[in-house]
């Protein structure tokens, strides 16, 4: 597939570190749509869209930023785009 939507959630040390800032400035120098948002439990939820190695670039540039010690665990799916986002966003939940 050319798009693909990513939902991540991304368990550490993300949250008051500026992690949202930063993936945000990230999605948008790679051209990626969607979303950041802190969740409830400490952890950080990320829907990206994009082809598969923008999005892939996303979580690559993340870890650089913030180190695999900031970032103890990742989950992410992948399925197609049913709704376009317009841009990049911090989403407050």
């Amino acid at each position: 597939m050319l798009n693909q939507e990513m939902h991540a959630n991304i368990k550490g040390n993300v949250q008051g570190v500026g992690f949202r800032a930063t993936t945000k400035m990230i999605a948008e120098q790679l051209r990626i749509t969607g979303y950041v948002a802190n969740l409830p439990d400490g952890s950080v939820e990320i829907c990206a869209q994009g082809t598969r190695e923008q999005l892939d670039l996303l979580i690559e540039q993340l870890r650089k930023s913030f180190g695999d010690g900031s970032m103890n665990h990742i989950s992410r799916s992948f399925h197609e785009i049913k709704t376009p986002l317009p841009n990049f966003q911090i989403k407050r939940f």
